[in-house]
């Protein structure tokens, strides 16, 4: 799938969720369904979202329900996870603060 965000695209920037659907990725050689959130700001690209991004979501929104998230405002940022047994860069979504950050 083109234009997915990745950590070289971590803000931080407030975005608006406009729908999250279920998209399938080659992994392995084989396909597998995702989580992928769309955004209401035009320039801002889909996330794929690992089970870290839609427990935040989730937490955000105060319902696991996906069909309700969409209008859920989230910050993406940069983060760290494990990976391999190496820590590696990446996305991670948070509440936004009251200031707010732009895309």
């Amino acid at each position: 799938m083109p234009d997915v965000l990745s950590h070289f695209d971590a803000g931080p920037r407030n975005l608006t969720i406009a729908e999250v659907a279920t998209a399938n990725f080659e992994s392995n050689g084989k396909a597998e369904l995702k989580l992928v959130a769309t955004f209401m700001e035009p320039c801002a690209k889909k996330l794929v979202l690992n089970l870290a991004r839609a427990e935040a979501i989730s937490d955000i929104a105060g319902d696991e329900n996906t069909d309700t998230w969409p209008g859920t405002r989230v910050t993406l940022c940069k983060g760290s996870t494990r990976f391999q047994g190496q820590r590696v860069p990446c996305m991670a979504i948070k509440e936004p603060d009251d200031a707010g950050v732009g895309i």
